[in-house]
């Protein structure tokens, strides 16, 4: 009775035994499921953030070469204005420097004559002033 019972203690030991090495199996088992679940759950997270990224910087790139294109249309917008509008005035301003220039001689003209210390001298006998013009 006492080797019997020392073999069922024995078999229950090694039951047991079994059982608990069974169970920590299952659990390491279930531990590298967890992890590998976690992995791909933090993967599938990193790749979406990526994508997300990409897709941001490249909104962003549009978005910048549209605001280029349109500044640089308004920039020839405003110089073709600028160019007719100095055209305009040019036209308008061709008989002002005209008339500025005109004036000047006329200054000159002026001063040479109200100069009593020049003399002006030839056999002409025209005007000798008008041919200063």
């Amino acid at each position: 009775t006492d080797k019997r019972l020392a073999v069922i203690y024995e078999e229950e030991r090694q039951h047991v035994a079994k059982i608990h090495s069974k169970g920590n199996m299952e659990a390491i088992e279930i531990k590298a499921d967890t992890i590998k679940i976690s992995n791909k759950i933090l993967a599938e997270g990193k790749a979406e953030a990526e994508k997300i990224k990409a897709e941001n910087t490249a909104y962003l790139k549009r978005r910048e070469a549209e605001s280029i294109l349109e500044c640089a249309s308004k920039k020839s917008e405003a110089l073709l204005i600028e160019g007719k509008t100095e055209g305009q005035i040019a036209k308008m301003l061709e008989s002002k420097r005209k008339f500025d220039v005109d004036m000047r001689k006329l200054g000159v003209l002026n001063s040479l004559s109200q100069n009593k210390q020049v003399a002006i001298y030839g056999n002409q006998s025209e005007n000798l002033l008008a041919h200063l013009e």
